[in-house]
Formats: C-alpha cells, structure tokens, sequence
C-alpha cells in the first residue's frame, strides 16, 4: 500500500505532498505509483486509483485535486471518505453550501460529493475535491 493513499487534505491549498498551482513535471516528480494521463481541450487529467490531478492547459498549473476510493487522508483531522453527511455538517458547521444539481456541498476551496441516502438514511462521503482558480499569465 502505498503512503500516496494518505496526506492531509487542507481547502484549496493541498491534500498531502501535491500542492495546488504545481506544474505538470513537478506534479509527476511526486507520484510514486500508477496513474494514467489522458487530455481534454482545457485540461491535462492525471488519473490513478485513489487520487485524480487536473491540470489546466492556460496556466499550466494543477487546479484541481480529486480523492476518493481507498484514500485515507482527513479533513479538519476528521473528515475523510466514508464520512457521513451528518459528520461532514456537524465538522464544519455554517460554512457549507448545498448544489442540489450536483448533490454536492461545497465551501471556499472544497467540494464533498455524497452517495444516494442508504438503507440506514445515511449519504455517505465518496469524494472530496480541491480546487484553486489561477488567473493566466
């Protein structure tokens, strides 16, 4: 199992050693496991197992950070994925925001996306992105 499954996840900043606004050859000096790279017109997409790097071709800095699956790194100390919507709003009081378009709930630099409402009534935590807007140069 490699150590790349954990790390801290910080709003808008990071989430363990991948930092928001690193270059693409930064970003993959750092990955120390699998991934493939697929493109779109606006992005260069670095995608693995548990952890998905998005990396605009403007600025040519990763803007965004995608966990799921098997990742084990927290939020606050506390909010990883398996967490349920009550632990999330309870965590992180007033300062989130519902998209019911994507049933999503979103603050400043963060994004928690939630399963459907399972048999015990509970929306589980299955993947947390940050994000950072870069103006280009």
């Amino acid at each position: 199992m490699s150590q790349s499954i954990y790390g801290e996840i910080i709003a808008g900043h990071c989430i363990g050693k991948f930092v928001l606004g690193l270059t693409k050859n930064e970003l993959l000096e750092l990955i120390d496991f699998p991934y493939n790279m697929k493109e779109t017109p606006d992005s260069i997409n670095v995608e693995s197992e548990n952890i998905d790097f998005f990396i605009d071709k403007h600025t040519g800095k990763l803007f965004t950070i995608s966990v799921f699956g098997d990742f084990r790194g927290k939020f606050q100390n506390q909010i990883r994925i398996g967490s349920t919507l009550t632990d999330v709003k309870k965590q992180v009081k007033g300062d989130l925001e519902y998209d019911p378009m994507g049933n999503e709930y979103n603050m400043k630099g963060i994004t928690f996306f939630f399963s459907p409402m399972d048999k015990e009534k509970k929306e589980i935590l299955n993947c947390i992105v940050i994000w950072k807007s870069f103006s280009v140069e």
